[in-house]
């Protein structure tokens, strides 16, 4: 099959909206997802700075490399797993939030315009998380279970210890779903009993809270 080896620049809601079948998948040969709290937070950092700046700096995600096979439908991330797992995992973090907002926000004509802006930024996460149509996203809020197995990342990496912990967080409805699913290491004590994964998530539930 022919290769496409042009770069090209992408928003990141763009980068991270998959179409159809297609998934992110990490291949055998990457190491496990290594990141922590100081990467997450700079991470963080970095996305409140642009912010701060009303977007007249761009923000670089950075360099991401994927295979380019025609008609592939796993995007083989090549360079820039750590990065887009845990920019997946921080739009779980800011959907948990905006479904809890929703949730809070009055149901009045004061408030009317500020409850339609929180629900597109939600259905707009959910779109990119789940790959759902807009028919959809009211039955898997009332049952989240529905969920279940729409997979946007594959991990294939022999390296990688905990395979299914990003989309046990993907699937779960709320924080308190997912602490119950995600695994805990034996012999481990706090936040140490919790894999990369699920530290990295809470810590960004928090700063989002």
């Amino acid at each position: 099959m022919a290769k496409n080896i042009d770069p090209k620049l992408r928003k990141i809601g763009d980068y991270l909206k998959l179409d159809g079948s297609s998934i992110f998948s990490i291949p055998e040969y990457q190491r496990a997802y290594s990141w922590g709290r100081a990467q997450c937070d700079k991470l963080w950092q970095d996305i409140t700075a642009f912010i701060d700046s009303d977007g007249s700096d761009p923000y670089f995600f950075g360099t991401i490399i994927v295979n380019c096979l025609d008609n592939d439908k796993a995007l083989s991330l090549i360079d820039g797993q750590q990065r887009t797992t845990t920019f997946l995992l921080l739009l779980k973090a800011l959907l948990i939030r905006l479904i809890k907002a929703v949730d809070e926000t009055a149901r009045d004509g004061d408030s009317e315009a500020l409850n339609d802006g929180l629900k597109a930024k939600r259905n707009s996460i959910m779109k990119i998380l789940y790959k759902v149509d807009d028919e959809d996203i009211s039955d898997i809020l009332k049952d989240f279970r529905k969920v279940k197995g729409r997979t946007i990342l594959e991990n294939r990496s022999i390296n990688e210890l905990y395979k299914d912990e990003p989309n046990r967080i993907f699937e779960a409805a709320d924080f308190f779903a997912a602490e119950r699913t995600v695994t805990k290491i034996p012999y481990k004590q706090k936040d140490n009993k919790f894999t990369a994964y699920f530290r990295n998530f809470k810590f960004e539930v928090v700063k989002i809270s």
